[in-house]
């Protein structure tokens, strides 16, 4: 039993979860499994031959479990690296290259939900993220956040961000994470439903965010932030480039209907 705080979705016929919880013996149906925790796993092995014959993603294919069984012992362990790669020459040695080419593409779809879940696990974020992230940077969204971990500030909050961004390996004072805490500010605010925040309050928000002592890194950082489009200036305070763009525009329209 798993309840949809333990696990982020419900799991698919062919799918592997690993599962963490404990026995439990209900007086009626039996022995079960309540699970504490649920991830979403690449099968390996021979468990791929269930996965392909029996996942919703390759339905139509034309791929049983007499097709999926041949791949395998064409291919053995190295049928992952082959769909991965997306080998069709390899892969016409079994299917029809039209159906070689359908598994490679659905392959790439529910491989890169496992890859995300697992990343994004890790890191102590909720799985359900999985899909918005793979849906924003598809076929690449890995290669994205390592680039620059703190994109995830569209999703969560800049202590579980920066933790991650620690993680792997980017410094205190990394451009990328000055930029991060002024942006991460600025959206705090707006959350409290302010498009605009005064000069000297950003600058005590980018302090408290990036544990700096003096101001100067602060400003540092809001000049950075301002030099790289991140943020708009106006007045004597700054707004994220998206609330001032759609401040903006709403000015421009009732400066037309006048």
């Amino acid at each position: 039993m798993a309840g949809s705080h333990r696990i982020f979705r419900v799991p698919a016929i062919g799918e592997v979860w690993s599962l963490k919880g404990e026995g439990r013996r209900h007086p009626k149906y039996g022995d079960q499994v309540h699970v504490e925790q649920g991830s979403l796993v690449q099968p390996t092995g021979q468990l791929i031959i269930n996965f392909l014959s029996k996942h919703p993603a390759f339905d139509g294919l034309g791929i049983g479990k007499a097709k999926a069984t041949r791949l395998w012992k064409n291919f053995g362990s190295d049928l992952y690296e082959v769909l991965r790669q997306g080998d069709l020459e390899k892969l016409t040695y079994v299917l029809a290259e039209e159906s070689a080419r359908r598994l490679v593409e659905a392959w790439r779809t529910v491989s890169e939900e496992a890859v995300i879940v697992s990343f994004l696990d890790d890191h102590g974020f909720d799985g359900r993220l999985a899909d918005k992230v793979r849906k924003i940077w598809p076929g690449d969204a890995l290669t994205k956040l390592n680039e620059n971990p703190y994109w995830m500030l569209a999703f969560a909050g800049w202590e579980k961000v920066d933790r991650m961004a620690h993680s792997l390996g980017v410094a205190q004072s990394d451009p990328r994470r000055q930029v991060a805490a002024v942006e991460a500010c600025l959206y705090q605010r707006l959350d409290a439903k302010h498009t605009l925040t005064p000069h000297a309050m950003l600058l005590d928000g980018v302090c408290a965010a990036m544990g700096a002592r003096s101001p100067g890194m602060a400003r540092a950082a809001v000049d950075r932030a301002l030099g790289e489009h991140a943020i708009v200036a106006t007045g004597d305070g700054y707004q994220p480039l998206g609330a001032a763009v759609m401040e903006k525009t709403i000015t421009n329209y009732l400066h037309e209907l006048l």
